[in-house]
């Protein structure tokens, strides 16, 4: 699924992955099915994944707006997350961040799938989501 737009939000409900794009807008993607690859100017972004299917990145972008990544509770990837001006945060076991870091990366499993997840102005997480798409608490 490809979604583009110059001002405006998105909103996807997807089984496939997703590609999503915008410039003034919020971008929220939940799908069955990913990866996801999200990427906005100006809006917060949130992307949920239930399994990883297909191989590529997994990416989670804003310049200005915090950025969310939710991902398999299981699942192997390398995480890279930074931000300018805001605070890191993990609920991944194997990804523990340190209060003050604003550039984190480390292997998840066996490493492998590239998990990158930025912003320059805003907060960047990575959260754990069940096969029923439930958040797991931290």
């Amino acid at each position: 699924v490809d979604v583009f737009t110059m001002n405006g939000s998105i909103g996807v409900a997807a089984t496939a992955p997703v590609m999503a794009r915008t410039m003034n807008g919020t971008i929220k993607v939940a799908t069955s099915v990913g990866p996801v690859d999200a990427e906005t100017v100006n809006g917060n972004v949130d992307v949920r994944m239930t399994t990883l299917g297909a191989d590529g990145p997994v990416r989670a972008h804003s310049v200005n707006g915090s950025v969310s990544a939710y991902l398999p509770e299981k699942f192997d990837g390398a995480v890279e997350m930074s931000t300018v001006l805001g605070r890191l945060t993990s609920d991944f076991a194997g990804a523990v961040v340190k209060a003050g870091d604003k550039n984190f990366s480390a292997a998840l499993g066996t490493g492998g799938r590239k998990v990158d997840i930025s912003t320059v102005t805003g907060e960047a997480a990575l959260h754990k989501l069940n096969a029923n798409g439930v958040v797991v608490a931290p």
